[in-house]
């Protein structure tokens, strides 16, 4: 719609759009639904028919049509149509794992639903965001994202963070009572919401204008080239394919000028069919595809642990997580408060001050305001009847002092109500007595969170927090109940040399003793506090961060300084969340992770959501992200050096003795039914969840990573050559093709078969095989498929049956390279091993 809604009237907005303020029918609401389309962007899951026109874009599919036309060329027609056979089955071999692959990527797309409140049939009612269309009426409060392009049609202290759309930092107060020069521009714009952005606090009422790609921040292609985030690993893909390329130019390059300079004139068909044969054998087929399943896989996984990530691509960042900035309340200690204990010169003071400065009703509220509530009601105060007498006429709140007022109206006459920190209650109190601080420090040595009660009474209302002033009433004691397994699962994430900063606004001593409680606070450990903060450069306030375990008396921005900080030198940073103001560090935190019932901004922003956020279900997303980052980094390694075995072994006998190892049909039949079949099971095979250790920083192709390609297939190459130079010289030149292709397929095969799990195959082979059924059953198929080769067309592929003694021959490097496989996975268990009790060892002395 082309409509300036900014520059008419709400009412005039309303009928423009064919709504109402009691918002749209149902059945209205689903027709337009139907008409425009779901309020979303893209789409992760590809239909049938993409997948099917995919397949036949590929690479090897390129390749298959090239040695067809070759063959026939040729007037080789049975290879020709064997050709076309094997092009066949990959296309629906590929098409079929692609298929049940894709499925689960519909479902990921809304495994957590964020919802708004809109007004259908007359009646508020909760729906998901993507349910939301033109000509909806949406109620807001504080915490809601806003999930489509909005005019506001009534408002109440309306303030919201746009930052993702102007780049102001501070929340702007919205109205709906203003009409605005078409011109205006989109920072100014007071009476219209943006996608995109959020409510920091207040209320309001709007009717959406537009949804999906028609809203502003998505037709905007500025602002969404700023959303999108570039996967490390896609990034790292993309460089090997353009590198393989320039080395698959080169190789080709190099044998037509080798067979020049040999023979002082080029053989065109010769050349071509090594060329093909090359291609086919160093092609990395499907490292993206393998890559996207196993990610997939492991957050699919997740989710039965009622874990849900996402994303794809933050799941890159997870196993690098070095700081956990993580709150103490939802995090390590229950979010249900229980009322253990108060103190106070008047009880009924005390009891209508918690009554009226609460915003909790006997269901909703935040976790301290509720259980004060079902205090009162066991002692049967009646906080409703109080809350309808005193009319609440406005709310203060101050984050330095940690303090929220509350100002309500009882004829003619304003009464005060104030709870908060000790050291804020106690600014603003007239009766400074000693008795308060006694009375505190009681508390507080029980162990129980303690919130400060103050009053007031005046005859005109207070415009500001400095026109008050209040008596001290007293304060309520509240239980926390320390979540099963803390001090263990804090001791498991120290062993794995990350450092936890403990977050939260108790006093510091408080948080001190509970911090000692639970393991968190050791020798040579350091706190810090809001005030202290303050009084340090950004560089000195980091040097203490590397040794600080507790942030107490916090205010929001002590929390998002921290972050951004580590951030700043490079650290990879893990943050929870559970204020409105939290969204800003959760947006740049590397990995962010919040409970479900967060407000729905925060949801949003955040790339993690647990059903119940704890340690151990952090500790057992690390784990899994540990361990999907190795199988990633395994699977690259089997596509990358059986590639580059089988060229290798093309190049060194061309090179060496002039001789074409694999004719294009022998090399498709070796890469489709080896490499290319098997490598569809690793991403199948089961996880473990072992792997907590912080990786290297860099996700694949770092030196370490290249080592291992290298180690693998240059080992199997000389055992393969090796095997080449005795058959050559002791048996016959002409069985040295049917040896090295059974050979060659037989080291693919236990490669594929060692590189499908993590732990060493010996260490229990019965739990092994029962972890990768799949791998298991692909490798039958590929041992069925060299039966099929050797027995029904040695004649076409140009090989012929060998002996038992020759078949033995064959299997030895196959058994040598699982065995060097097989001694590095246990030489990295125990390296694992040893560094763990090291850290151990350095814990306990600390």
């Amino acid at each position: 719609m082309g409509k300036s809604f900014h520059s008419i009237s709400a009412k005039e907005t309303i009928q423009e759009l064919d709504s109402s303020n009691y918002g749209l029918f149902e059945n209205e609401a689903q027709r337009r639904l139907k008409s425009i389309g779901l309020n979303k962007t893209e789409k992760l899951s590809k239909s049938f028919f993409t997948l099917i026109i995919q397949e036949f874009s590929k690479p090897f599919i390129f390749l298959i049509i090239i040695s067809l036309a070759f063959l026939i060329y040729l007037n080789k027609n049975i290879e020709a149509s064997i050709v076309a056979f094997l092009g066949l089955f990959y296309v629906l071999f590929n098409f079929l794992f692609e298929f049940y692959g894709n499925k689960p990527l519909s479902s990921f797309e809304n495994l957590i639903d964020i919802y708004i409140t809109v007004i259908r049939d007359g009646k508020e009612k909760r729906i998901p965001i993507t349910e939301l269309t033109v000509g909806d009426v949406v109620v807001l409060k504080k915490g809601d994202y806003i999930p489509a392009d909005i005019r506001l049609i009534e408002t109440d202290n309306l303030l919201v963070d746009e930052r993702l759309i102007t780049g102001e930092t501070v929340p702007v107060k919205k109205k709906a009572d203003v009409v605005l020069d078409e011109n205006t521009k989109v920072e100014d714009r007071e009476n219209i919401l943006f996608k995109g952005s959020y409510v920091y606090d207040g209320c309001g009422k709007g009717i959406v204008f537009a949804v999906g790609k028609n809203t502003y921040i998505d037709k905007n292609q500025v602002l969404l080239k700023n959303l999108k985030r570039k996967s490390g690993l896609k990034k790292g893909l993309i460089f090997f394919v353009i590198v393989w390329t320039l080395i698959s130019i080169g190789l080709i390059g190099g044998y037509i000028a080798y067979d020049y300079l040999l023979t002082g004139k080029l053989n065109p068909l010769h050349l071509a069919e090594l060329s093909i044969s090359t291609l086919i054998s160093i092609l990395a087929e499907g490292i993206f595809l393998v890559s996207t399943i196993l990610i997939l896989r492991g957050i699919l996984s997740l989710i039965k642990g009622q874990i849900y990530i996402k994303d794809l691509i933050v799941s890159e960042n997870i196993p690098k997580v070095e700081y956990l900035v993580i709150d103490k309340e939802g995090v390590l200690v229950d979010n249900r408060y229980q009322v253990k204990d108060y103190k106070g010169e008047n009880l009924y003071l005390l009891m209508l001050s918690s009554a009226l400065c609460n915003n909790a009703t006997d269901v909703e509220g935040n976790s301290i305001d509720l259980s004060v509530v079902n205090w009162l009601t066991q002692k049967k105060f009646n906080w409703k009847l109080a809350r309808n007498q005193y009319k609440k006429v406005k709310e203060f709140k101050d984050d330095k002092l940690g303090i929220e007022i509350s100002v309500h109206n009882l004829k003619d006459r304003y009464f005060i109500f104030a709870k908060g920190s000790i050291d804020g209650i106690w600014f603003l109190s007239k009766n400074k007595d000693e008795k308060f601080l006694n009375w505190y420090e009681e508390l507080s040595s029980k162990g129980l969170k303690v919130v400060a009660y103050g009053f007031s009474e005046m005859e005109e209302e207070p415009q500001s927090i400095k026109d008050i002033r209040l008596r001290f009433l007293g304060f309520i004691g509240l239980e926390m109940k320390i979540k099963e397994d803390v001090i263990d699962k804090i001791l498991e994430l120290r062993q794995s040399g990350r450092r936890i900063i403990l977050i939260t606004e108790d006093k510091l001593e408080e948080a001190l003793n509970f911090a000692k409680e639970v393991g968190l606070y050791n020798n040579g450990d350091i706190s810090l506090t809001h005030s202290k903060i303050l009084n340090y450069e950004d560089k000195d306030l980091y040097n203490l961060l590397e040794r600080c375990s507790v942030v107490a008396e916090v205010v929001p921005e002590d929390k998002k300084r921290i972050v951004k900080l580590l951030k700043w030198k490079g650290k990879t940073v893990l943050a929870t969340g559970r204020y409105i103001d939290d969204v800003n560090t959760l947006n740049m935190a590397d990995v962010s992770i919040v409970d479900k019932n967060s407000f729905e901004a925060l949801k949003k922003v955040s790339s993690i959501i647990t059903e119940d956020l704890s340690l151990s279900k952090i500790i057992e997303t690390l784990k899994m992200a540990g361990e999907l980052r190795k199988k990633v980094k395994n699977s690259l390694t089997y596509i990358i050096s059986t590639s580059l075995l089988s060229t290798a072994l093309i190049g060194t006998l061309y090179l060496l003795k002039g001789i074409l190892l694999f004719k294009i049909l022998q090399i498709l039949w070796l890469k489709l039914f080896t490499v290319i079949t098997l490598t569809k099971g690793i991403p199948f095979s089961k996880f473990e969840n072992r792997y907590l250790d912080i990786p290297k920083k860099r996700f694949i192709f770092n030196f370490s990573h290249i080592l291992d390609i290298l180690n693998t297939s240059f080992f199997a190459l000389g055992l393969n050559l090796a095997l080449a130079i005795y058959v050559y010289i002791f048996i016959s030149e002409d069985k040295i093709y049917s040896v090295l292709f059974l050979s060659l397929a037989l080291t693919n095969i236990v490669l594929a078969f060692q590189y499908a799990n993590n732990i060493p195959f010996f260490r229990n082979p019965v739990k092994y095989i029962l972890n990768n059924l799949l791998i298991n059953l692909l490798i039958f198929i590929s041992i069925g498929a060299l039966i099929f080769a050797f027995y029904f067309i040695p004649n076409i592929l140009q090989i012929e049956r060998l002996s038992q003694k020759l078949i033995i021959y064959s299997t030895i490097p196959a058994l040598l390279t699982f065995m060097v496989v097989e001694i590095s996975k246990w030489i990295d268990m125990i390296n694992f091993s040893i560094k763990l009790k090291k850290r151990k060892k350095n814990l306990g002395s600390s």
